[in-house]
């Protein structure tokens, strides 16, 4: 078992993926200082890494954070990544499961969900942000574990999730310099 890695002022997850088309995708998103890495997970080109708060019972968690990163399966919508999560809940819990669209695109979807103990797993409310990018997707969940979520701390992460976003260094032509250039460049 690997020590938990420390968090930086703001840490800055940016993660690279070199997709198919060998476009770099870049996510910005921020956690805070307070927050440790506590296990990581590659597999099949797919990565997971969980964090909890600095000082938690690793055992006994109250609050967790997971980001993940993999290749898009298909042509899957955020919508439809949804709408498996809520089968898959509705196959451990039948009607254990609120669940709440706070904000949806073309290439994101931001929700939260609010379980009851099902399936020897504690209350809990999640609220969490799926991005996609090309070849690729992001995945940012917060967890609160045997309790449910303040207003305060509930519209905190909604606003830190809506922050992230993905950026790609190819994602059109005019990124890679291919743009019409009209203007006169002076020389001195």
């Amino acid at each position: 078992m690997r020590p938990p890695l420390p968090a930086v002022v703001f840490l800055a997850l940016i993660a690279s993926v070199v997709s198919a088309a060998a476009q770099p995708l870049m996510l910005n998103f921020k956690l805070g200082l307070d927050w440790s890495a506590v296990s990581r997970v590659e597999k099949r080109g797919n990565v997971s890494v969980e964090y909890l708060r600095q000082g938690d019972d690793r055992a006994h968690p109250k609050e967790r954070f997971a980001y993940q990163n993999g290749f898009l399966r298909g042509k899957q919508t955020p919508e439809d990544e949804l709408n498996t999560l809520k089968a898959d809940a509705k196959k451990r819990g039948p009607d254990a499961t609120k669940w709440n669209v706070i904000a949806v695109d073309d290439t994101s979807l931001l929700y939260e969900s609010q379980s009851k103990q099902c399936a020897n797993e504690p209350d809990n409310h999640v609220i969490a942000r799926v991005l996609h990018g090309r070849h690729n997707f992001f995945a940012l969940i917060y967890v609160a574990i045997g309790q449910y979520v303040d207003p305060g701390t509930r519209t905190k992460w909604i606003g830190i999730l809506q922050d992230a976003s993905v950026d790609s260094d190819a994602r059109d032509a005019k990124s890679m310099g291919a743009e019409d250039v009209d203007d006169v460049i002076p020389f001195p």
